[in-house]
């Protein structure tokens, strides 16, 4: 019988119950990819951490499951591994960790706030990456809002990634937000032209935050996320990649996860330089919920 230590952490939060959940899995160099998708779907949140030792340098290797399958990359699992790694003593001196994934090498730099709360942010491991884009009146269906709920002035509804693609798409405003609902029939219509089935959704905001946004994925088992590093990493690739301005540094804060009890915040920040995308990074808290054991045969 193997025994194998776990934490659960909330993720892009500084208090228990809010933000995305986070199973890690340390010490997980006996598992099969099998076992490792056993427990995810065990675990039934919408990632599970892996961590392994390294193999082409770095600190850690990190696989990522979800209840189905193996991400390349995803934000608020590389936030709550490398924040329960902190926890756990195994911070490097340089207060930085080197995730190797699939996409890529991600770095994750970590800190403690003088209230002794955690805090962590990464840069994404690939540039941004603009794809197909969509008619407004398919979204529409897809979201249950009326067409002109649909901002395509700045951008079509379109799949963006920078390790992980999504379908962004702008809404007028955040009472529409609020009422988006996915209609599974106009989605089934959605998935015989996308190979992103991801929707993210935002709405620019007036009020404490910068963006709002929700992320339904439910072909993955998810029908919302509350807190999604990988896609708001992307949406702000995208915003300061639409922008004018050749050489900027631009800052945004982000509500998620507010419509399904879990209210999450999340930090983007994105470099520019010579009218070109640089580097990507989205930050925020993470606090431990639980901790044990797994016992596998």
């Amino acid at each position: 019988m193997m025994r194998i230590p776990f934490v659960v952490s909330d993720v892009f939060t500084d208090r228990r119950y809010g933000g995305n959940p986070l199973a890690v899995v340390l010490n997980a160099q006996g598992l099969a990819t099998e076992q490792m998708q056993q427990i995810a779907r065990e675990f039934n949140y919408s990632e599970t951490t892996f961590v392994l030792p390294p193999e082409r340098g770095g600190d850690y290797r990190v696989r990522i499951f979800t209840t189905t399958t193996e991400f390349p990359f995803a934000g608020h699992p590389n936030i709550g591994t490398a924040i329960v790694l902190a926890e756990q003593g195994l911070l490097p001196d340089s207060g930085r960790f080197v995730f190797e994934e699939l996409a890529g090498d991600v770095p994750v730099t970590v800190q403690r706030a003088d209230n002794g709360s955690w805090q962590a942010e990464l840069r994404a491991p690939e540039a941004l990456s603009k794809g197909q884009t969509f008619s407004a009146e398919l979204i529409s269906q897809v979201l249950s809002l009326p067409c002109d709920d649909i901002v395509v002035s700045q951008h079509q509804p379109m799949a963006i990634s920078v390790g992980l693609p999504f379908i962004a798409v702008q809404l007028r405003h955040v009472e529409a937000l609020r009422k988006a609902k996915v209609n599974s029939v106009a989605l089934e219509a959605l998935l015989t032209e996308s190979e992103s089935p991801f929707l993210h959704v935002y709405a620019h905001s007036d009020d404490e935050v910068d963006i709002r946004c929700r992320m339904f994925a439910p072909t993955d088992g998810v029908p919302e996320d509350p807190a999604t590093g990988s896609a708001n990493c992307a949406l702000a690739a995208l915003l300061a990649d639409l922008d004018t301005r050749g050489n900027h540094e631009y800052c945004w804060t982000i509500a998620q996860g507010v419509e399904m009890g879990r209210p999450s915040e999340l930090r983007a920040r994105v470099i520019k330089q010579h009218n070109q995308v640089c580097d990507v990074y989205i930050g925020g808290g993470a606090v431990v919920f639980s901790q044990g054991e797994i016992h596998h045969e």
